[in-house]
């Protein structure tokens, strides 16, 4: 520090004597005829307070103003907190950092290299892939080169016969230096000379030299890694609670920059965030694109993160609605879920885990909203929720949310706490039951079939865990429970619980059986003698009724049954002109006709009608 001030106090010096110089017209202290220098090298830009600089040639310092040209030969001052940007050809660009000094030049053997001699100080240098311009850094008298043609931005710092070079971002390529021909982004290094003497020319400046002899003194590695806000993640205006979250190595001093710029061209913010971890997001100072990166310092030399990038928005924080669970069936649920004011055509990703911290995923889905999942375990799961934007933005998840599974209905205990017999065998039985929180119903089910076929249910509120049974049984009452759920989720059944008939009761049905034996046997006795008398009834089976039959042509009759007699008369009713027929123990009989005549059986009365042949000798009804 003391070595700085006494610098600047030695140029504020010299300064001053050139000002009395050129009020007194000492030669080479007047106005410069630009045109005879040459070609500029670079053009002085965005001056902040002191910066002076020299023409070649000069020993005193001039105030340098914006556009103020630089040659072969130049050198440029920036004093106690001040800055300055050098404009270079193929838009390269250096940011010089305060109490920095810098002599511009051109390689003698090579035009198309730019030397730049840091003897004090630090600067950025950017540079872009249309740049066709090497530069070489001096270390002492040998050089450092960088080749062209690439995008990079370079911190470089002087230390003690050293440079500090720290790559804040892309590549380039290095010459002249022991196995090291390609510098990183992230990577920090310190080259230095093996021969730390100094050659001077008559003029005393140092000779510029093409031999290199350069070697990597040191890398410095703290190890930075960004945290949050997660790489692409949007943050909310209203959200006051965001934080930058990083991890890194020891440090000396270390500092926490962001921009809307990728390349960092202008640093909105710089926070010393020296023995942080955290350090809060100022979300009010901020809109849209911001890259930031973590800054460590070891030996004065800078160790760049690697760019994050995170956006900043008004819109509002993505959020779930009320989930609504679908009862499907035993041990399976459907979950339905929506975002609350959903965009129209927007994607979401939705997450479903079993645990708060999601490092288990049970579902997901990326999609416009609605989400649904099926579920069939049961215990708690959280739910959460982002938007999907475009370049491959997205927010902050949403808050979760937690659903709980209930487990399946389990089969309820049926117990009997009270049996007994009331006046005319009346069984009189008191069940309970333990319900569960699930429940909001009852089924009793009760059966006289133990398999509880064809079984009358009783609907009971989820309230009541007691019912009274008052029955007249005849024979054995089956009886079980059910749990049914406000989803209509039905438990297994429970134990089946048998109530038996009373003493009275079966006393009456022993009674009863005893009567109902002696109404049947009375009932097969008549039965038998039905079928006996059946067995025995007289039956006619021919000459059909109402036969005509002929005279001289015998008839035959026949019937089943017993017939003692077969009988003929002229009349209906038999009352007169009887002939009888013996015909016991037979069921035929063979008769000629004779006029007018109708035969009879003991139950069948059959009547036929004869006549006189015609001439013809032909049969013919009447």
């Amino acid at each position: 520090m003391k070595k700085k001030l006494g610098f600047a106090a030695l140029v504020l010096f010299i300064g001053i004597i050139a000002g009395v110089g050129y009020l007194a017209g000492i030669p080479g202290l007047s106005k410069v005829d630009e045109t005879s220098l040459g070609k500029p090298l670079a053009v002085v830009r965005e001056i902040r307070s002191q910066v002076r600089h020299k023409y070649p040639g000069d020993f005193f310092w001039r105030t340098a103003a914006d556009g103020q040209k630089l040659y072969n030969g130049s050198e440029v001052f920036v004093g106690e907190k001040s800055a300055a940007l050098l404009h270079f050809s193929g838009n390269r660009r250096a940011r010089l950092s305060e109490n920095t000094l810098l002599r511009i030049s051109e390689d003698s053997g090579d035009r198309n290299n730019l030397i730049l001699a840091l003897n004090d100080g630090a600067f950025n240098l950017r540079s872009f892939p249309n740049d066709n311009t090497g530069i070489i850094l001096r270390v002492d008298q040998a050089g450092l080169r960088i080749g062209p043609g690439s995008k990079y931005d370079l911190y470089v710092k002087k230390k003690e016969h050293a440079l500090g070079l720290a790559m804040a971002a892309g590549q380039a390529s290095i010459e002249g230096v022991e196995d090291k021909q390609l510098l990183t982004h992230g990577e920090s290094v310190i080259v230095r000379s093996r021969s730390s003497g100094t050659n001077n020319s008559a003029d005393g400046r140092a000779q510029e030299t093409s031999k290199v002899e350069l070697y990597i003194d040191q890398t410095i590695d703290p190890s930075i890694k960004l945290l949050q806000p997660a790489e692409k993640q949007m943050i909310y205006k209203n959200e006051t609670n965001q934080a930058f979250l990083w991890e890194s190595g020891p440090a000396e001093r270390q500092t926490l920059e962001y921009s809307t710029h990728p390349d960092f061209y202008h640093i909105d913010g710089e926070l010393d965030v020296t023995g942080q971890k955290t350090t809060p997001i100022p979300v009010a100072k901020l809109l849209g694109d911001v890259f930031w990166r973590v800054v460590s310092y070891k030996e004065g030399v800078p160790h760049f993160s690697t760019n994050s990038y995170f956006k900043v928005a008004n819109l509002q924080k993505t959020k779930l609605s009320e989930p609504r669970l679908t009862f499907i069936e035993r041990g399976k649920w459907q979950l339905d879920v929506s975002v609350v004011n959903s965009a129209p055509d927007s994607r979401y990703e939705f997450q479903v885990s079993r645990t708060e911290r999601y490092q288990d995923l049970y579902d997901a889905f990326v999609g416009p909203s609605p989400f649904r999942s099926l579920i069939d375990q049961s215990g708690d799961f959280y739910l959460r929720v982002r938007r999907l934007y475009g370049n491959d933005l997205v927010s902050d998840w949403s808050d979760a949310i937690k659903v709980q599974i209930r487990n399946p209905l389990t089969a309820p205990e049926l117990k009997v706490t009270s049996q007994n017999e009331k006046a005319g065998g009346v069984v009189a039985a008191q069940l309970a039951w333990h319900g569960e929180e699930a429940a909001e119903h009852f089924l009793l089910r009760t059966s006289f079939n133990s398999d509880m076929r064809d079984s009358k249910i009783n609907r009971l509120p989820k309230s009541k865990t007691v019912f009274e049974i008052n029955e007249y049984l005849t024979k054995p009452y089956y009886i079980s429970l059910q749990t049914e759920s406000k989803e209509g989720e039905v438990s297994p059944s429970s134990n089946i619980i048998t109530l038996h008939p009373s003493a009275t009761a079966l006393k009456n049905l022993a009674a009863s059986s005893a009567a109902a034996k002696a109404a049947e046997l009375q009932a097969q006795k008549a039965a038998a003698a039905a079928e006996e008398e059946r067995k025995n009834a007289l039956t006619a089976i021919s000459p059909e009724d109402n036969l005509v039959a002929y005279i001289g042509k015998p008839v035959r009759f026949e019937w089943s049954g017993s017939a003692p007699s077969l009988e003929f008369s002229t009349v209906p009713k038999f009352t007169q002109d009887i002939e009888k027929v013996n015909t016991a123990g037979r069921s035929f009989c063979g008769s000629n006709p004779k006029k007018g005549r109708r035969a009879l059986l003991a139950s069948d009365c059959r009547q036929w009608q004869t006549r006189r042949r015609p001439k013809d000798h032909r049969r013919r009804p009447l």
